[in-house]
């Protein structure tokens, strides 16, 4: 019974040391977190209840004492009391009896005794003298005797050793209490020792004593905010509500404090189903209505789609006849006299009148190739949507051939911009005003023809402006008098309009004396004279792969690549170049407005990357940005640097990608200048006057129009 008790509490000392929640209690800091959210959690529920909305704020704040530490040398009971065992006459400990189980061990006792003077035993004496060791292996109590025929009256056998026996048997005795006293003395003061020492279990206890969160309280703070559109006559019955629900933190009165801050947002009224249902009836004959004029339109437009589709061909036939007051026998040859005044004769060209667009343009550059180059290269040059459809319809509709004879007599800018034109076909429809288009560019030029016939003096006359003809006035007066006779009316009065009164009547006089002839004899000192005023380039072959890899280089790279342009292209191809490529130079000189919101936006592992390799003075103005000293955003900036300074690799390797993320941010900067409207204008006044100081002063008009 004993090894059963034993057994029974070191497995349970064992299982308590072993699961550390019976163990240890959670430290006083968890004990007060936890209890702070379930009180939180209480009091929301409460008030949510109570008030009837979500709009009110609870905090909960539980105040702690320095838990006291335990004195885990002293026991809880140092005293002998509450001993349930004691030692009995052989040294051993046993448990004590209760009178019922006393009684029964009496009992148990009277029933093992017999009348007979030898008393049999089971036990071993704990002294062997020597003499009783037969008797006592055979579990008698009898010790040997000199005289076996000496009997006492009583019947017992009286041991017999001399005549001293009994004296020595005696002082065995009292002996042997003695030995007796003294061992039990030794187990008391092991025992007491023994209990001297606290157990683990009672240390344990102790500690979690110790840091229990309700003796450690010192007091509970409540901070609630409610709504401030509540009567002062109901606030009062709310806080008494608030305040009697139980919290279940034992016998602490918690302080309350109650503040009304909280804006409740106005409800909007809420249209039922069956309100929406009846309104929707009310109107369903206006919506069938609606619904089926739409239809019908849908259709119809459908119907209408398909005709024109199916007779794309009549359309695309586009022929042009000219009106005039001659009656029809008369057509025939009053078109070949005005073709004929064009450079070729009238007898070849009968019926030229009823072509189409592109058959027009076909006999047209068969018999004026010199006049069909300058038409097409005046509609490169104009930069109008007409002038576009009609380069896009040559090139659908002219063979190869054709069209290979009037490339090579264009520069690589004119080829390059008709090739960016091509990305687009026309359409019937597209198609049929841009061949009406073409017949009608073709009459104007046969009625007024232009006087330039070289298509490279032509190029020149297209890229001259006002400031140019007032330098070439002050050397040469005598090609501006030729030169305005070529121009249009327009760049004329232009031109007029920029020069000084006297200036003005000087050109004038020169001017109105020079004949049609004399500008087509003087064209080659034209192109002489004009060609030191106006830079003429051509693109070469790389600089076709600098447009494209330009968008994916660093920005020392680019620098590079804008600097090569520059000495190639001329100025108004460099400037829409860099309309589409914003310069990674200009950046910081972006509007303030669009540069803080491209900061914004951009992702913030990219951003921290951005401004941790720039420079002290640079990062300190981006940031100033989007992120001004003392706001939130400032801080997580902060935060995330202190992170890179703490991560050695990171940094390395935030501070080695350095061009990298600047170029990725250029690339962010240019996506969203593309869908720029506020700041757009601005934008491109930025990059055109960037560009107009690497080129100088001096500024070229492509819209220029040759009479």
């Amino acid at each position: 019974m004993k090894k059963l008790v034993f057994i029974s509490l070191l497995l349970l000392s064992s299982a308590a040391i072993s699961n550390p929640k019976m163990n240890v209690l959670p430290s006083l800091e968890w004990q007060k977190n936890e209890l702070e959210m379930k009180v939180h959690d209480k009091l929301q529920r409460g008030t949510e209840v109570i008030l009837g909305h979500e709009h009110f704020f609870v905090d909960v704040e539980i105040v702690t004492n320095t838990p006291e530490t335990p004195n885990f040398s002293i026991p809880l009971n140092p005293s002998s009391e509450g001993d349930t065992g004691s030692i009995d006459g052989n040294g051993r400990k046993e448990l004590d009896l209760t009178d019922d189980s006393k009684q029964a061990k009496a009992a148990e006792d009277d029933k093992t005794k017999s009348d007979a003077e030898i008393k049999f035993t089971n036990d071993v004496p704990e002294t062997d003298y020597g003499e009783s060791i037969v008797f006592s292996r055979l579990g008698m109590e009898a010790p040997l005797i000199d005289d076996f025929n000496d009997f006492s009256p009583s019947g017992k056998i009286l041991l017999t050793m001399g005549d001293n026996s009994k004296d020595k048997i005696n002082k065995m005795k009292e002996d042997f209490s003695k030995e007796k006293e003294k061992l039990v003395d030794q187990i008391k003061k092991l025992r007491d020792a023994s209990k001297a020492k606290p157990s683990m279990i009672e240390q344990m206890w102790k500690y979690n004593t110790s840091i229990d969160i309700f003796k450690n309280i010192s007091e509970i703070n409540i901070s609630v905010r409610l709504p401030n559109d509540i009567a002062k006559d109901e606030r009062v019955r709310i806080e008494g509500l608030i305040k009697s629900i139980k919290l279940g933190v034992n016998d602490i009165t918690p302080n309350f404090k109650f503040s009304y801050t909280i804006n409740v947002p106005q409800k909007e009224d809420i249209i039922s189903k069956s309100d929406f249902l009846k309104a929707l009836s009310s109107v369903s004959n206006i919506i069938a209505i609606v619904l089926g004029v739409l239809l019908i339109g849908f259709v119809g437009n459908r119907l209408i789609s398909k005709f024109f589709e199916l007779n794309s061909a009549a359309q695309a036939g586009g022929n042009f006849t000219m009106q005039n007051d001659r009656p029809e026998s008369d057509d025939d040859g009053g078109a070949g006299e005005m073709l004929a005044a064009g450079g070729g004769g009238g007898d070849g060209l009968g019926g030229v009148h009823s072509l189409n667009g592109i058959e027009r343009f076909k006999v047209f550059a068969d018999n004026t190739p010199q006049e069909a180059i300058l038409l097409v290269k005046k509609w490169i040059a104009q930069d109008t949507k007409s002038g576009h459809a009609a380069l896009r319809a040559l090139v659908q509709q002219i063979d190869n051939s054709a069209l290979t004879d009037i490339f090579k007599m264009l520069s690589e800018p004119e080829k390059a911009k008709w090739r960016e034109l091509l990305n687009k076909p026309l359409n019937a429809n597209e198609l049929s005003l841009a061949n009406d288009y073409i017949s009608n560019q073709i009459v104007q030029s046969v009625i007024l023809p232009s006087v330039i016939e070289d298509p490279n003096t032509y190029d020149l006359l297209l890229k001259l402006n006002a400031e140019m003809i007032n330098q070439i006035y002050e050397k040469d007066p005598y090609i501006v008098s030729l030169v305005l006779n070529a121009l249009s009316d327009s760049f004329v009065a232009e031109v007029l309009s920029s020069c000084e009164s006297e200036t003005v009547d000087q050109i004038l006089m020169s001017s109105v004396i020079i004949k049609e002839q004399e500008v087509r004899d003087n064209q080659a000192r034209i192109k002489e004279v004009l060609s030191q005023y106006v830079e003429s380039k051509s693109k070469l072959p790389f600089v076709d792969k600098l447009y494209d890899i330009l968008p994916n280089v660093s920005a020392t790279v680019e620098k590079s690549i804008f600097n090569t342009l520059k000495q190639n292209i001329n100025v108004e191809e460099f400037t829409e170049l860099s309309q589409k490529n914003f310069p990674s130079e200009l950046v910081s000189e972006l509007p303030s407005k669009f540069l803080k919101e491209a900061l914004a936006n951009y992702d913030l592992g990219k951003k921290v990357s951005l401004l941790f390799a720039m420079e002290d003075s640079e990062r300190l103005y981006y940031l100033d940005l989007f992120a001004p000293d003392g706001t939130k955003a400032r801080d997580l900036m902060q935060i995330e640097f202190d992170s890179v300074e703490r991560d050695e690799m990171r940094k390395s390797k935030i501070i080695a990608g350095k061009d990298d993320s600047w170029r990725e941010f250029v690339k962010f900067v240019r996506t969203r200048i593309t869908k720029e409207k506020d700041e757009k204008t601005e934008i491109e006044n930025l990059v055109h006057n960037w560009a107009q100081d690497l080129y100088g002063s001096v500024e070229t008009r492509p819209d220029l129009k040759v009479a």
